[in-house]
């Protein structure tokens, strides 16, 4: 959310597979363990914005963020794309637009 931020964006959506997340988020909910911290501070980033909204996505129609993901992991550097991205994202996407018709 900071990047979007300090890239300029001021509307986003941001999505997760993780749906105990997105409804504790969208409710608020900030039990007294960690996750409560995490959610603080992502509704406390989230006021930057002018508009902002969490949404739950299953995986099977997130398959290039979980690539992705899983992608960045698999490397020691931290990894950022602003304009382009990986080659193998191109064909990720063409499965998740299958998934969805």
């Amino acid at each position: 959310m900071c990047l979007a931020y300090e890239s300029g964006y001021r509307r986003v959506v941001m999505e997760s597979d993780c749906l105990n997340l997105i409804s504790k988020i969208k409710n608020k909910e900030k039990p007294l363990n960690v996750v409560g911290y995490i959610v603080e501070d992502i509704l406390k980033s989230a006021n930057s914005f002018d508009f902002y909204a969490f949404n739950h996505v299953k995986w099977e129609g997130n398959y290039v963020a979980h690539s992705i993901a899983k992608f960045e992991f698999d490397h020691v550097n931290e990894l950022v794309w602003l304009e382009d991205f990986p080659d193998f994202a191109l064909d990720l996407a063409s499965r998740d637009m299958l998934n969805i018709i």
